[in-house]
């Protein structure tokens, strides 16, 4: 075979060769710009784990960051109501003395239906009993569990109950008249003043709800003084 005749078949195989190498080159760059053909990517980093320390913030991926709570469980959180509180449980609160009148005048009356025999004056001790057991047991449960109420009197009104224990007759009665008015008027202006200053809602309204029985036990024992010429 002549030169040149090889020279001419060389040709065409040296392009098929071209031809496919280059298919190939194109075949694998498109495999690797298609992610469905296995190509793998790098993993993402895990979210950093939530912080729960006090007053640090806790992951959220919903929203913002918040702050874990810094107060420890049962702890008062309102300084408003711990005074108020204060207020109504002192031993010179107004429950607290309104307690102890109360009680002084139940042992008050007790001691004129044992000592008396004026019907009058009876008839007097025996409202007095009733209505003041009454409100003690009221102001006993507006108080609750909140305060401890006293369950002595004072040394001034045991006092007061020794004074008319001593007496007797119409001696006694008349002193027990005029005690009555005296105390009476002092729970008058106490509870008057407690109906708009007392610490918390429920004595205000224990005490506007209670002035007009002890109004009218003033009206009844001055009348009962004028009766014993006090």
């Amino acid at each position: 075979m002549s030169r040149h005749l090889m020279q001419r078949l060389a040709l065409p195989s040296a392009l098929v060769v071209a031809i496919a190498t280059a298919a190939g080159c194109s075949g694998g760059n498109h495999n690797n710009n298609n992610p469905a053909q296995g190509t793998s990517t790098a993993p993402m980093p895990a979210a950093p784990a939530p912080t729960t320390s006090a007053g640090s913030p806790v992951y959220n991926p919903a929203g913002p960051a918040t702050t874990a709570s810094t107060a420890a469980p049962g702890a008062t959180t309102n300084p408003a109501m711990a005074s108020t509180s204060a207020m109504a449980a002192g031993p010179n609160s107004f429950a607290a003395q309104a307690a102890q009148g109360g009680m002084l005048e139940v042992k008050l009356a007790d001691l004129a239906l044992q000592k008396s025999n004026n019907s009058r004056v009876k008839s007097f001790a025996r409202k007095m009993k009733e209505d003041h057991t009454n409100a003690n047991e009221k102001l006993k449960g507006i108080v609750g569990s909140n305060q401890q109420l006293p369950t002595n009197l004072t040394a001034d009104q045991q006092q007061q109950v020794n004074t008319l224990q001593s007496k007797s007759g119409s001696a006694f009665d008349k002193a027990y008249a005029d005690t009555m008015v005296q105390d009476h008027q002092k729970d008058v202006s106490e509870f008057e003043k407690a109906s708009s200053d007392a610490p918390t809602a429920q004595l205000r309204n224990f005490a506007s709800q209670t002035l007009p029985t002890l109004q009218e036990h003033l009206k009844l024992a001055q009348q009962l003084q004028s009766n014993e010429g006090g």
